[in-house]
């Protein structure tokens, strides 16, 4: 008896997902599952509220850093006060630099190595890496945001750890077209990371891609 047609469903999922009952569930083909959250991530375990908080830290830090308090904050929803409080708690197994007047923290394993430079990735929209953070201009040190939803350009192609350019993908019936926009040429190293990126995006969709620079 209940109506889901116009947004009802999506009002319906959305409530079931914040009181944790349902959370994402694999794809089907090329269609997006729901789960029962109990299933997807059965083991439970209890904290007090500091290691809790420091938990979250770690875990942000480790897999978002480098990041700021301010960045923690805006992306787990908590006051400065807590967020800080969950930083004291991480904080050990963390690196910090200072950088522009801001304090970046991070895990001790990330790798500033060429190789990680010359990496390029295709990144989907709402990818964390572009809204994971409350100031995004370490982002786009080569210059002017490239992000735009003009002509279709959806998607974020990350070079070296910036935002280098956009993609959009169509859909044809035998393969699909990954077009792209670039604000600087790639290298030989780089265009061959991207490449690789367009060969592990086919072997996800299992589909024939092909790309297309529409500079």
């Amino acid at each position: 008896g209940v109506t889901t047609n116009g947004m009802g469903m999506s009002f319906i999922t959305s409530r079931a997902e914040q009181e944790g009952i349902i959370c994402s569930g694999p794809l089907k083909g090329n269609q997006f599952t729901y789960a029962l959250l109990d299933e997807r991530a059965a083991s439970k375990k209890t904290f007090s509220r500091e290691e809790g908080l420091g938990k979250l830290a770690w875990r942000y830090f480790s897999g978002h850093g480098p990041a700021t308090l301010r960045d923690f904050s805006w992306w787990s929803g908590l006051s400065l006060g807590d967020a800080r409080l969950g930083l004291q708690g991480a904080e050990k197994k963390l690196k910090k630099e200072e950088w522009e007047g801001n304090t970046y923290y991070f895990d001790s394993r990330f790798s500033k190595e060429k190789e990680m430079r010359e990496r390029v990735w295709l990144l989907p929209n709402y990818d964390e890496y572009t809204i994971g953070y409350w100031s995004k201009g370490a982002l786009y040190l080569s210059g002017k945001n490239p992000l735009s939803f003009a002509g279709g350009y959806y998607h974020a192609i990350v070079k070296g750890g910036m935002v280098e350019g956009m993609w959009r993908r169509e859909t044809k019936k035998d393969k699909v077209i990954i077009r792209t926009h670039l604000a600087q040429k790639l290298s030989s190293a780089e265009n061959e990371s991207f490449k690789k990126a367009v060969r592990e995006y086919s072997l996800f969709l299992e589909k024939e891609c092909e790309s297309r620079n529409n500079d």
